[in-house]
């Protein structure tokens, strides 16, 4: 036996991991959605293979989470940064909407960059 000291999963932290596994499973979702213009050639592998690269690495980060490891805290951290930069792209390039503002998926990015920037975070994966 080892002597690592086990320590519990902060809330907030545990909440963040929720949210992805939330936008890795509307990923999938919207996976099938898109597996249906693939076909349609360029166009659609350029909707589809960054569709699948994001869907595939939340997957891997949720899975990889009570590893602890600090990669998978930074890999999040960038992941969910690049989900909240491509939620404010049109708005800020187009005429910005309210619908825009009040995207679920933007809420989701934010609120999971907020919680894991948090002090408990950076602490529970710096092992």
């Amino acid at each position: 036996m080892t002597d690592q000291v086990v320590s519990r999963m902060p809330a907030t932290v545990a909440v963040a991991r929720g949210i992805m596994a939330v936008q890795a499973a509307l990923g999938c979702v919207g996976l099938l959605f898109l597996a249906g213009i693939v076909d349609s050639g360029f166009l659609g592998l350029t909707l589809f293979l960054p569709a699948l690269a994001v869907t595939a690495t939340l997957i891997l980060l949720v899975a990889r989470w009570r590893s602890r490891r600090r990669w998978v805290w930074i890999a999040a951290l960038a992941v969910e940064a690049l989900a909240v930069a491509l939620q404010l792209l049109p708005p800020l390039l187009y005429e910005p909407r309210l619908s825009d503002v009040l995207n679920p998926h933007l809420a989701m990015a934010v609120a999971t960059l907020v919680l894991l920037g948090l002090r408990d975070a950076r602490s529970w994966f710096d092992r």
